[in-house]
């Protein structure tokens, strides 16, 4: 038996260990299994997909959403143990924890196979962070039960059994605080990204409009598959993270237009031989990265040797700004173009 004090240090390193570095927090494109879990106290959504083959192995596993320190820790560890089991193995390790959770006195029998989940027996003293450290374990066995008998989440593939009325959102952390970028299950519109730094500047999307009008919105933009939202610097994201889900459940589902159609996503006018290697690079490298963040980042200029972009989304107030564009996009447009002192954003 571990000493309590000492218990105790392992599972503050574990927690933040697992939270700052959360272990397959990813999308599984040829995932046959899918799960979803939420608690609407606090604010915990993930999204769990699972790869189990013929013979009834999981073969692999990854989740996405957002939530607290110790539900997302316990999600990360969760897809470390599970990963290989045999999906009735899998369920008893659950229902092992879920027990362990739950329970007041359990036995040396499950704390054995529970292995270094026991760790998170100090969460027990405060009941209401229980809920935080099973809600993965729930979103687990209900995807293994429908695993075994077919159910409606069964796919092959991720987009195959998402119909029209099969709406998908999770959120997802991005490196700005402020920002959450919520994935969407159907493409929003066909290419680039509209950005809207105020109510008055939404006035050619309503789904933005409607975002504004919740009153702790700073910001919208809109993805071919994702709503980023920044929030006012008072406010918190547990319990206004399910209000922006319902938000955009509600607008998605109505059929109505996103952005209306006379919008146009910025652009360049002519550009120079320079300009357009940049603006390749940009495009090609570097916006597809920033998406998976939840930003977007647009080429402006390129004038006396000085690189403009229009940082949009998360990247336009993260405090890692600054950082991406000296340490990443400055020296990666260097190595190309030697003609460029330096990069900017407007």
């Amino acid at each position: 038996m571990i000493p309590e004090p000492k218990l105790k240090g392992l599972y503050q390193e574990v927690i933040l260990d697992h939270n700052k570095r959360p272990r397959n927090f990813r999308e599984l494109p040829d995932a046959t299994h899918y799960s979803h879990g939420v608690n609407p106290l606090c604010g915990d959504d993930y999204h769990l997909h699972l790869k189990v083959d013929a013979d009834g192995i999981v073969q692999d596993l990854g989740f996405t959403g957002a939530g607290c320190a110790i539900s997302k820790s316990s999600a990360s560890l969760m897809t470390t143990m599970v990963k290989g089991l045999a999906m009735e193995e899998a369920s008893d390790l659950a229902d092992s924890f879920l027990n362990f959770m739950t329970e007041d006195k359990v036995s040396e029998t499950v704390r054995k196979r529970i292995d270094r989940l026991s760790l998170f027996e100090g969460v027990k003293e405060f009941p209401v962070r229980v809920k935080c450290a099973t809600l993965i374990w729930h979103a687990l066995k209900d995807g293994l039960k429908d695993a075994s008998s077919g159910g409606k989440n069964s796919f092959k593939g991720v987009q195959t059994t998402m119909d029209d009325h099969d709406l998908h959102i999770s959120a997802q952390v991005t490196p700005n605080p402020n920002s959450l970028q919520f994935l969407v299950s159907r493409d929003l519109i066909e290419e680039g990204s509209y950005f809207f730094s105020s109510l008055e500047e939404a006035h050619q999307s309503r789904l933005a409009v409607e975002l504004f009008g919740l009153g702790f919105v700073a910001g919208v933009m809109i993805g071919k598959g994702f709503v980023t939202v920044t929030k006012t610097a008072e406010s918190a994201w547990p319990p206004i993270v399910p209000q922006i889900v319902d938000t955009l459940k509600t607008f998605l589902n109505s059929g109505q237009e996103i952005v209306e159609s006379s919008a146009e996503p910025k652009t360049s006018g002519p550009l120079g031989e320079i300009e357009k290697r940049i603006k390749k690079i940009i495009d090609e490298e570097i916006r597809p990265a920033v998406a998976r963040d939840g930003g977007d980042i647009l080429y402006d200029s390129f004038e006396d040797g000085v690189v403009r972009l229009s940082l949009r989304g998360a990247c336009s107030s993260c405090p890692s700004s600054i950082m991406t564009l000296k340490m990443g996009i400055e020296n990666r447009l260097r190595q190309e173009i030697p003609e460029i002192k330096e990069v900017v954003s407007i």
